[in-house]
């Protein structure tokens, strides 16, 4: 059992901490703490988020945002329709992420998405860029044959983010025989050594 006296301590230290930040004006991060003011800005204004803006020009529009959100000011936005749906799964597999957004202008990113994963529209896979190493192509067509990542490559590989960042593309010669090597075991294939005579 957690003595009484640990609660009131950590209640002691949050009311010191709130006093600090009405002291100061700024969180612990070093952000300027909405005023009254602002907030009325925000319940006159929102959720027209131009006009706050304008009014509030220290503030960025995604802070506006976030601030009328969390105060129940924001814009409520509607149901997707059936109708929104399958508008979404014909144009989720290809369509470019500024067409999708146009598509759905009062829509976010992340909502698209979300609308996307929950209703089973999948993004088609990017075809293979051609790097110029026949060994490494045939790794990055390996690694997508089975549904790997190359994320998951270097996982299994263990080459640190090599391959998902591509580090091969900032190499002088060619990739590093080491990683490539890991990478042909980890795809579980072999390796032979032709002495060509």
């Amino acid at each position: 059992m957690i003595p009484l006296q640990f609660h009131a301590h950590r209640a002691a230290n949050a009311a010191r901490m709130r006093d600090t930040l009405r002291r100061t004006g700024y969180t612990l991060s070093g952000k300027k703490l909405w005023t009254d003011d602002e907030v009325a800005v925000l319940q006159a204004y929102a959720p027209d988020y131009d006009e706050c803006v304008r009014h509030l020009p220290h503030r960025t529009r995604s802070a506006v945002m976030c601030q009328a959100h969390l105060r129940g000011l924001g814009a409520q936005r509607p149901d997707w329709t059936m109708t929104d749906i399958a508008k979404l799964k014909k144009l989720f597999p290809m369509a470019s992420k500024s067409a999708l957004l146009a598509a759905f202008p009062t829509r976010t990113w992340h909502g698209i998405e979300q609308a996307a994963r929950t209703h089973g529209a999948k993004r088609d896979r990017p075809p293979l860029k051609i790097t110029g190493f026949p060994i490494l192509d045939q790794i990055k067509a390996r690694t997508q044959e089975i549904g790997w990542t190359m994320k998951d490559l270097d996982a299994e590989a263990r080459t640190g983010n090599y391959f998902d960042r591509q580090s091969y593309r900032r190499a002088r010669h060619q990739p590093s025989p080491e990683k490539l090597v890991r990478a042909i075991l980890a795809l579980g294939g072999t390796i032979e050594i032709n002495w060509g005579d």
